[in-house]
């Protein structure tokens, strides 16, 4: 399954501006986007799943068509 980014979340997100600085407005998969989150905000992996996972449920991230 591929991701892309969706709506910018209401509140400051630097997940989401490390996902963009990547991204932009190319797909993705969440092993990318975890590998990411790990790297430029110096998460672990338990961190970055869960960042991903909030990134999902605020639509921040959505399934690519």
């Amino acid at each position: 399954m591929t991701y892309v980014l969706g709506n910018e979340p209401r509140t400051s997100s630097e997940a989401f501006d490390a996902l963009e600085n990547v991204f932009g407005g190319e797909e993705f998969t969440k092993a990318d986007a975890i590998t990411v989150l790990e790297t430029a905000l110096e998460l672990g992996p338990d961190e970055a799943r869960n960042e991903f996972n909030r990134l999902l449920r605020s639509e921040a991230i959505e399934e690519a068509e």
